[in-house]
């Protein structure tokens, strides 16, 4: 695709034209497309942390309300027992229920505290990877970017020798910006207008 046409005046990098190569075209997609399925796994991952800290909170929860209940009923089965209107047997399994439920809770307390730092790590990593990764994604679309041909400097078009549809090797010259203000011109001049001679 050409932009510009011979003659005209170029701003330094303003596009001349675009070159068009379906090998680099088709890597960069390729590439493109497994730098977004990492992404989408790594985003996949961060849900996958939030959903577990989500139900690790919940346990914690049912494991506070189980605590409470347990302890009410002991609480009422020693009233009982020590008044001796309950069986050894039921006091002991409301002592055994309530010291499970502390211990149940007490474990859930811990699992959410290591999981959330375990979660702020992987959340790290998982961050510092998606900038990697964007890094990539910028870098593997550079070839794109220099299929454009730009103009070096501030200047007019004076030369292009590319059609669409031809073929252009590598090093081949397609152009050329010429300094619109830095020509050098020699002329022969008589003695005569010397003094007439305006730079």
């Amino acid at each position: 695709e050409i932009y510009v046409e011979e003659g005209a005046l170029l701003k330094a990098g303003a596009a001349i034209l675009r070159l068009s190569n379906p090998t680099t075209e088709q890597r960069v997609m390729n590439q493109e497309a497994t730098l977004f399925e990492q992404i989408t796994n790594m985003e996949n991952m961060r849900l996958n942390l939030e959903s577990q800290a989500i139900q690790n909170r919940q346990q914690l929860m049912q494991g506070e309300l189980d605590l409470q209940q347990t302890e009410r009923t002991f609480n009422q089965m020693t009233q009982l027992h020590a008044r001796g209107l309950e069986s050894e047997d039921r006091f002991l399994a409301a002592r055994e229920n309530y010291e499970h439920a502390k211990k149940l809770r007490e474990f859930m307390v811990q699992t959410v505290k290591q999981d959330s730092i375990s979660k702020t790590n992987r959340l790290a990593s998982l961050e510092r990877s998606a900038l990697s990764l964007q890094f990539q994604l910028d870098h593997v679309r550079g070839p794109l970017e220099n299929l454009t041909v730009r103009s070096p400097i501030d200047g007019q078009l004076s030369q292009l020798n590319a059609d669409i549809g031809a073929l252009i090797a590598m090093g081949n010259r397609i152009g050329q910006v010429d300094v619109a203000d830095a020509y050098k011109i020699t002329v022969p001049v008589d003695e005569f207008y010397i003094a007439r001679i305006v730079v």
